[in-house]
């Protein structure tokens, strides 16, 4: 027979573990979706700018050019072959997946909501967590590139802002930390505090700030590629010089150009395009979630794989 002294414990074990798999009914999300419903405004316009924002970040501007100068050179363009067949037609099923759910369950939560439905709490916590750990530090990078962008436009303007409070304190030196010997990185703790107080005003005022810079962004994209085509027509031969080698060689380490660094490069660049799950949080705030959140998830993937 089992000992009586432990019998309280397999009992409060077996309520832990009973709540750790508890699941959450359909009905007790529809009740707080109606006790705590949230104000309508975002269409279909406004989802697809906000993917597209998303997606289309700093990492396309800043993490591009080094996955090009540091991994895989001119054989770049390889690169984004290899992230599109492989990698950008998993994630446009991925994207199909969070339509239908998302079109199911047209709640805050997203993610988190959804597995607490199918899976229990314990799931869900786990994938909160992940999302958590996910979003600080897509967050961090792309504060700090913007950081490094603002410091070199302001030294192009003759202001040189102070080194100790323009770098991160610890930074990556190949695969190790190192401190870097700054104390704050305050260009990127200002962008996150003014993202934040945008936020805070309501979800109209944020997701028209989203679209002027959507616009702004895709114009400058835009441009960019229209000059470019323009130089490598009006300048073939120093095109065709600086794409010789197309396939730089190797440098004795893993990624560092050569085959390897190509696809070094399309783990890079890939980084570049995630986020188009962040239109799924917004389900509880648009007009018609059923019609529009499945259609703005599969615009958003067409954007930004063209772009």
């Amino acid at each position: 027979m089992m000992d009586i002294a432990t019998e309280p414990e397999v009992r409060w074990g077996a309520h832990v573990i009973a709540q750790m798999l508890r699941k959450k009914q359909f009905a007790d999300v529809l009740e707080a979706l109606r006790q705590n419903e949230l104000n309508r405004t975002l269409d279909l316009t406004a989802l697809v700018c906000m993917g597209v924002g998303a997606v289309v970040g700093a990492g396309v501007f800043v993490i591009t050019g080094q996955a090009a100068s540091l991994y895989a050179g001119p054989a770049l363009s390889l690169s984004f072959v290899l992230c599109i067949f492989p990698c950008l037609f998993p994630c446009l099923f991925t994207g199909l997946c969070y339509a239908e759910l998302s079109a199911m369950v047209p709640v805050v939560g997203s993610t988190y909501t959804q597995t607490s439905l199918a899976l229990g709490e314990l799931a869900a916590y786990m994938v909160a967590v992940c999302l958590t750990l996910e979003n600080l530090v897509s967050g961090s990078a792309v504060a700090v590139s913007w950081s490094a962008s603002v410091c070199a436009l302001l030294r192009e303007l003759g202001v040189h802002f102070p080194e100790l409070f323009s770098h991160s304190p610890v930074v990556v030196d190949g695969y190790h930390f190192v401190a870097s010997g700054s104390i704050l990185n305050l260009p990127a703790v200002v962008i996150c505090a003014v993202v934040t107080a945008v936020l805070c005003v309501g979800i109209r005022e944020s997701a028209m700030v989203n679209n002027a810079f959507v616009c702004v962004k895709l114009g400058v994209l835009s441009c960019f590629v229209c000059y470019g085509l323009y130089y490598a027509v009006g300048h073939w031969d120093t095109f065709r010089e600086n794409i010789t080698p197309f396939i730089p060689p190797n440098e004795g380490s893993f990624g560092k150009f050569g085959t390897s660094g190509v696809f070094r490069g399309a783990g890079v660049v890939f980084f570049a395009n995630v986020g188009f799950d962040t239109i799924c949080a917004t389900a509880q705030e648009c007009k018609q979630p059923q019609r529009d959140l499945p259609r703005s998830l599969v615009l958003t993937l067409v954007i930004c794989t063209c772009c």
